[in-house]
């Protein structure tokens, strides 16, 4: 964790933080991750650390959930601002802030050692594949479309009338 938390310091010069921690909880459930501002909240399987393949999805979430501290909490449209922490914030650009934080994690991994060169060119090649073989995936539009569902950019909440 500490290369990768050096490595994305480097990358952004310098880390907002004096002090960050990896909550892991080790659970019978598949899981994922949550950012905070000084924590990231980790979820995987308790037999995750079986193989190798167990460390690096686990450094591949640590790598994504502490890139959010800047895209997202730091880097943000205008849908999230001011944050309201009663309930969810809707946005149009998740599919940037995700797809913009994965794209970073696989940076942060490579300057940390914890992927090669072939391996991120293999790790690219199965999302990749993986992505054109959902539905719909050639259809989406982005979030700049007037025919895009879902809130406005400048709305915070669905509205109830």
């Amino acid at each position: 964790m500490r290369a990768i938390v050096a490595a994305a310091g480097a990358l952004m010069g310098g880390l907002p933080f004096e002090r960050y921690v990896f909550l892991i909880h080790a659970t019978s459930e598949a899981g994922g991750g949550l950012e905070h501002a000084s924590s990231s909240s980790l979820q995987i399987r308790h037999d995750l650390f079986k193989d190798e393949g167990g460390y690096k999805r686990l450094a591949h979430l640590a790598a994504h959930e502490l890139f959010h501290l800047w895209n997202v909490k730091r880097i943000r449209d205008r849908a999230l601002v001011p944050y309201d922490l009663r309930g969810e914030d809707y946005t149009r650009l998740l599919w940037f802030h995700e797809g913009f934080t994965e794209t970073i994690e696989q940076e942060i991994l490579l300057r940390s050692g914890h992927l090669d060169g072939d391996a991120l060119l293999r790790e690219l090649g199965a999302s990749y594949t993986a992505y054109r073989r959902k539905p719909g995936a050639t259809t989406s539009r982005s979030a700049s479309s007037p025919t895009t569902r879902g809130p406005a950019p400048t709305s915070r909440r669905p509205t109830t009338s």
